[in-house]
């Protein structure tokens, strides 16, 4: 009796230490999921109030957000109405970086700039710009 008494001891602790191993990673998980959502909603924020912030490549009234696969296009001298230039800005937040679509976008870019194209790529940082500030 006392052994049987020791085995279901022993597995009710196996059974606690695993429940609680369980909810401890899930916990951390959720955690983790949170921050990065966080970070995500930041950085769609940024992106969206870029054009209102110190810096910003281009005037708010000749920005328009696109999204995907670059952040804005500046019509350069709309305002004037006489467009000079088009302007592709990407607005990156924290660390991260282009992708392989907006790398080969930028890099298109910069091929017709050589070329004579009156086109302009830029990366704008906001984080970096309120920083200074």
């Amino acid at each position: 009796m006392a052994d049987i008494l020791k085995i279901i001891i022993v597995a009710f602790a196996f059974f606690i230490i695993g429940y609680l191993a369980a909810w401890f990673k899930i916990r951390r998980e959720r955690k983790e999921a949170v921050k990065e959502s966080r970070g995500i909603t930041r950085g769609s924020i940024n992106e969206e109030l870029a054009p209102l912030l110190p810096k910003f490549p281009g005037s708010f009234s000749e920005a328009r957000h696109i999204g995907k696969p670059i952040d804005f296009l500046v019509f350069r001298g709309m305002d004037e109405g006489d467009i000079k230039e088009i302007g592709f800005v990407e607005v990156k937040t924290g660390k991260s970086d282009l992708n392989a679509n907006e790398r080969r976008i930028r890099d298109i870019i910069l091929e017709a700039k050589e070329k004579g194209g009156r086109v302009k790529w830029d990366i704008y940082r906001p984080d970096e710009e309120i920083a200074k500030n």
